[in-house]
């Protein structure tokens, strides 16, 4: 009997796991359509405003995957925030984890944001020395 409560209760997390990784796939959840590997050497051999332009669109990318992360964090912080408990409460505290990932996600959102505006601004720069 154990044996066959184990078997579906496997089941049902290996069909679930398999869904997850299905819809990640399908909404491209995690990265960027190019590696970091494939963007650092496209960053050492750019010379054409697509070039730069691509590299953009991956800063974009990336700016856009941690700016929504950013925003779960800060629902998830507003969340942990009305349940504190206890002053005296151990840190870091299950709220000061959500504010730290919140900031966190946001830093390197900003910071996305202005690689991307630099390589735009190279794209812009070569498309105006090629004319």
């Amino acid at each position: 009997m154990k044996t066959w409560i184990y078997a579906i209760g496997i089941a049902i997390v290996l069909k679930a796991g398999a869904a997850y990784a299905q819809e990640r796939l399908a909404h491209n959840l995690d990265q960027p359509a190019q590696s970091n590997a494939q963007i650092k050497q496209l960053k050492q051999t750019a010379s054409s405003a697509a070039d730069y332009t691509q590299i953009a669109a991956y800063y974009a990318a990336k700016q856009q995957n941690y700016q929504k992360k950013a925003d779960e964090e800060k629902i998830e912080w507003q969340h942990r925030s009305s349940n504190i408990v206890s002053i005296a409460a151990k840190y870091p505290r299950p709220v000061d984890s959500a504010r730290n990932l919140y900031d966190y996600y946001s830093a390197k959102a900003a910071e996305m944001g202005q690689l991307e505006s630099v390589y735009m601004s190279k794209a812009d720069a070569a498309k105006l020395e090629r004319k």
